[in-house]
């Protein structure tokens, strides 16, 4: 029986004005067989990451394509005029699962802050590009993704 373990994917990054990371809730990553079952972690293991990178290095790779994910939500966030004039800020856990293809789906929040900020994240989420799916043992596995977008009027 496989055992069952949950891969922690750290994503250190900021974005001025609009987003940044909670250093202190980490992104958390997790193979999802077929079945719904976890998969085992291990060296021959490589995570969901966004496109657009060409280093040869994991770790390089890894960074360019949190860089990366960043321009791409600093370029295309809105801030939710509804969510301004009321002064809300916080952030907002949005869920999703990185296919064997790449493309994303089962997008869900699962923490909003209202304001319209929830609908914002999905509609950022259902427009990105296809990211470089996880694998296992050299073959692409289904990955269940977390990722934290703050919200900041400053």
């Amino acid at each position: 029986m496989k055992r069952l373990i949950t891969t922690f994917l750290f994503i250190g990054f900021s974005v001025p004005v609009l987003l940044a990371q909670d250093p202190t809730r980490p992104s958390v990553s997790r193979p999802i067989l077929s079945d719904n079952t976890l998969v085992d972690g291990g060296p021959d293991e490589t995570m969901p990451l966004y496109p657009g990178c060409t280093e040869v290095d994991h770790q390089l790779k890894k960074q360019c394509a949190e860089r990366k994910m960043l321009a791409y939500l600093s370029k295309n966030i809105k801030y939710p005029l509804k969510a301004r004039r009321r002064n809300i800020t916080g952030t907002v856990y949005a869920k999703f699962v990185v296919e064997k293809d790449g493309s994303l789906s089962k997008f869900e929040i699962l923490q909003d802050i209202g304001g319209g900020c929830g609908k914002e994240v999905l509609r950022l989420l259902k427009a990105m590009p296809k990211w470089e799916p996880a694998t296992q043992k050299g073959k692409p596995v289904r990955v269940q993704f977390t990722l934290p977008i703050k919200f900041d009027l400053k």
